[in-house]
């Protein structure tokens, strides 16, 4: 694959925009065929199926590092519960936000956590 390739298709995980991601690794492209030449890069089974691993490969660090996070802010709420509950209070809400519970419903992410208790249990309503 051709370097210009790599640096396109690390553009184009990073804004997600195939003509801003073509301008990027193609500084001499005309503004105008940007978009058109993106699209057709995309197209192409190599820089797609190089983007999709290293998307899952994003998404497996992304995953790991939440629930090192939740461990972390778990571990913060039960050691300030009595002495600082507000540090408790604050531990709780960032682990609620990181787990999606104010999100919309179709932007929830299931966290699989490998423990014998869940972290966190959800409040009843």
């Amino acid at each position: 694959m051709k370097p210009s390739h790599e640096k396109f298709i690390e553009h184009y995980i990073i804004h997600g925009n195939a003509s801003e991601a073509y301008s990027l690794a193609y500084p001499n492209a005309k503004r105008t065929s940007c978009a058109t030449n993106g699209e057709k890069l995309l197209r192409r089974d190599d820089i797609n199926d190089a983007i999709k691993a290293k998307q899952r490969k994003l998404e497996k660090k992304n995953i790991i590092a939440k629930e090192e996070m939740l461990i972390n802010l778990k571990l913060m709420a039960d050691n300030n519960i009595t002495t600082n509950p507000h540090v408790s209070l604050k531990a709780y809400d960032l682990a609620a936000k990181l787990l999606g519970y104010f999100a919309p419903t179709e932007l929830k992410q299931d966290i699989q956590i490998k423990q014998e208790q869940p972290l966190f249990l959800p409040l009843n309503d």
